[in-house]
């Protein structure tokens, strides 16, 4: 007798649980149905290589194109993976995601630039870097594509012009379209500056490849670059920048008229005294129903207004929100004021760093957070979000996604109807693409 080892089966090709049950077994064999039941895993990086390692058939329908399209169309908004931070032309990418999804920035998400280069944007799954030099340039880089595009300078006359601030956003709006997906449609730098007694906004188009003419508005008062709050946010189809002057000035954009317009402030800032103001932090955030928002973080302690179009056509402001940030500080780390650092609006997630160097993601709707394991080395980041799968390097590639695991997710009922429930058990990994179920189900929670 001779003894043959016994060679290790492969896995089963048609992508079936092998002791599921029939009307299980059912399913993952109907190609429709399987791919309904892969199109609700979470748009997290890991997600779709995972699935593909199972068989070769899981692998072709996840890599198809136009189920990548349905994938993200599913979701809608792309998954917030980490932050942007530069340092002396040196661009850092921290990731905000666990292992598997974490992204490993040194491998893709790195940029060498001048000295003195700056981030100033970050949205819509691109980065708008102010490149070092004389005179400076603007370079609009894509990090999951790799693309990278030079702008030329804005048309600015005269040598009394002032950079205020940079920002880029995606051009494409039209049915179907998901922002964080759009690495080949084009898009739009706004450029603020100020020149004399006036604010003014160059727009250019990657479509046209050449910059607008200047739009302005007359700023009441002499202006001083340290009144500024550099953070911009997008709210529906507008730009908002926040003016820390003692009257407190919004400016709104509107990308659809092209025009400029000032926005007063809630009524709890205007005139607040000095001693008062340079204890809080303000930010301009999108509200409930696309309204616009500010948020007043005064140390620990957050409210939040929302201005709302009253019955005569007036727009007036409305106290919402206050709650306490109830973070895990040390007793000497409560000595020392809290600072906003960075803002997701896609998320409504802001990045707060405490006395202590920790970096917490605070969700603004429900005071959840999470506390990243790294310390922030500068003074600001970039929230960047983008749809995005790891390269196909052998290191890289993910383990195969074990078909039980698949099925936790899911329930077939008969007919072949599926009816998907997803299941919140790992949500110490903060997957942002669920917050949402889990505030609902847990409002009083504050931590994960």
């Amino acid at each position: 007798m001779v003894w043959r080892p016994r060679l290790p089966q492969p896995p089963a090709q048609s992508g079936s649980a092998e002791g599921a049950s029939p009307a299980v077994s059912a399913a993952l064999d109907n190609e429709d149905i399987l791919g309904e039941i892969l199109l609700r895993l979470p748009a997290l990086p890991s997600s779709l290589p995972c699935a593909g390692a199972v068989c070769k058939r899981w692998r072709r329908l996840v890599t198809d194109p136009g189920f990548l399209h349905r994938f993200r169309a599913h979701h809608g908004k792309a998954p917030l993976l980490g932050f942007f931070s530069h340092n002396r032309g040196k661009v850092a990418f921290t990731s905000v995601l666990d292992p598997p999804d974490r992204m490993p920035s040194a491998r893709r998400f790195s940029l060498r630039l001048p000295k003195g280069s700056s981030i100033y944007d970050c949205r819509h799954g691109r980065v708008l870097v102010v490149t070092g030099g004389k005179p400076f340039s603007f370079l609009v880089w894509d990090p999951v594509s790799g693309d990278q595009c030079r702008l030329p300078l804005p048309p600015t006359s005269g040598g009394n012009n002032y950079m205020i601030d940079g920002t880029v956003v995606c051009a494409a709006g039209g049915q179907g379209h998901v922002h964080g997906a759009c690495h080949s449609s084009p898009f739009r730098v706004v450029f603020l500056g100020h020149c004399g007694e006036q604010i003014v906004v160059w727009v250019y188009s990657s479509e046209t490849g050449a910059w607008g003419d200047a739009i302005s508005i007359m700023w009441l008062g002499p202006f001083d670059p340290d009144d500024f709050a550099c953070c911009n946010t997008l709210v529906g189809n507008s730009i908002y920048w926040l003016f820390n002057e003692s009257s407190m000035a919004i400016l709104e954009f509107d990308l659809d008229r092209q025009c400029l317009a000032t926005v007063d402030a809630p009524p709890e800032v205007i005139g607040l005294d000095p001693s008062v103001q340079d204890e809080c932090q303000f930010l301009i955030m999108p509200a409930e129903g696309g309204e616009l928002g500010f948020l007043i973080l005064q140390g620990f302690n957050a409210r939040i207004w929302k201005r709302k179009a009253k019955h005569d056509g007036d727009n007036g402001w409305l106290l919402g929100n206050t709650f306490k940030l109830r973070l895990p500080l040390k007793s000497w780390e409560h000595r020392y004021p809290s600072e906003i650092v960075g803002f997701a609006e896609d998320y409504n997630v802001v990045f707060i760093a405490t006395g202590g160097g920790a970096v917490f993601i605070v969700h603004l709707e429900s005071a959840q957070f999470k506390k990243l394991p790294q310390k922030l080395r500068y003074r600001t980041c970039y929230p960047f979000t983008s749809f995005c799968t790891p390269a196909p390097a052998v290191s890289l590639v993910p383990p195969a996604m074990r078909e039980e695991v698949l099925l936790t997710h899911i329930e077939v009922v008969k007919d072949q109807e599926l009816d998907l429930m997803v299941e919140d058990r790992e949500m110490d990994r903060w997957d942002p693409m669920i917050l949402e179920a889990s505030m609902a189900r847990d409002a009083t929670s504050r931590g994960f």
